[in-house]
């Protein structure tokens, strides 16, 4: 879809960009510069062409009609490129109109994670989750009907989130973090059953059952259903992650506990997490100590 320059409102251009989480933030933030600038918004998705990860476009999976262009659509106009991490506080609708009023801005593009709760309506939440439940009820597999029809049996739930592979970067939730958390999440409700959502699933059974624990693996197949899936459990305790972030936001429910330090790399927004959830100090390590080298190393000799 060409982007036209015509009068009124600046066209706002969105980058989608990472893994289902960030793709969400994404999105939300779009309806919230759309509403507060009263702008025509459109979608981006170029960057899984050469996504290092292999990651997918998700957002027209659940919202199949959003308007997308590409980044041809966007060269040869005269569009302002807009970072996030030029900003040094949030952006306000009010504040970027008046920059693109004032400057003559007719297309801008807005290049981030727009990882802020202020971003995330609760008209875009209930959206979310009723295209999560669209996506759900066209889904034909045996393994998502197994994994649903235990999560409904069970008494009550406990989603567990445990993501390593693709994030050391960020630093890694310890395994007392998870253990400890849910023998005291179980002292209160015994009656619940622990559902895994991992990408290293063998690892996390084999600590958690070393531990005394019962851990049920909950595995669809497909990113989108499993986030689905844990956000019908009834509590929940995530990892450092966007993904299990917005898997316990849908789920709506009171209890929800996340690690601290949020990453080793950088500081999540100050209004990040919802008031009542409920953060554990301590839980993430480094995915290497460089002390530990540093000390072996001065032992070298040649």
């Amino acid at each position: 879809m060409a982007i036209e320059s015509t009068s009124g409102p600046a066209h706002l251009v969105i980058k989608l960009q990472g893994g289902i989480g960030n793709q969400l933030f994404q999105l939300a933030f779009g309806n919230y510069v759309q509403h507060g600038c009263s702008s025509p918004v459109s979608y981006i998705s170029d960057a899984f062409a050469t996504d290092p990860y292999g990651r997918k476009n998700i957002a027209t999976c659940l919202f199949p009609n959003i308007p997308l262009v590409t980044m041809q659509d966007v060269i040869g106009l005269d569009c302002r490129l807009l970072r996030e991490s030029a900003l040094t506080d949030l952006l306000i609708p009010v504040n970027l109109q008046s920059m693109l009023v004032s400057q003559q801005i007719r297309q801008c593009l807005l290049d981030g994670y727009w990882q802020d709760l202020t971003y995330v309506s609760e008209i875009v939440t209930s959206n979310i989750k009723a295209a999560m439940c669209t996506w759900a009820e066209k889904a034909d597999s045996a393994k998502f009907e197994d994994c649903r029809n235990r999560i409904a049996r069970a008494p009550a739930t406990i989603a567990v989130h445990v993501r390593r592979h693709d994030y050391k970067h960020h630093g890694i939730c310890r395994e007392n973090y998870y253990v400890d958390t849910l023998h005291r999440l179980l002292e209160q409700a015994p009656q619940s059953e622990i559902m895994i959502f991992s990408d290293e699933p063998n690892y996390t059974g084999h600590f958690l059952r070393q531990r005394g624990l019962h851990p049920n693996i909950i595995a669809a197949g497909d990113d989108l259903l499993d986030m689905y899936l844990m956000s019908r459990c009834d509590m929940h305790v995530i990892s450092n992650s966007t993904y299990s972030w917005w898997g316990a936001l849908l789920a709506g429910k009171l209890t929800v506990v996340y690690p601290l330090p949020w990453s080793t790399i950088h500081v999540p927004a100050a209004n990040f997490f919802p008031p009542h959830w409920f953060g554990v100090d301590d839980a993430v390590s480094s995915a290497v100590d460089p002390m530990r080298f540093t000390k072996s190393l001065a032992r070298l000799k040649i």
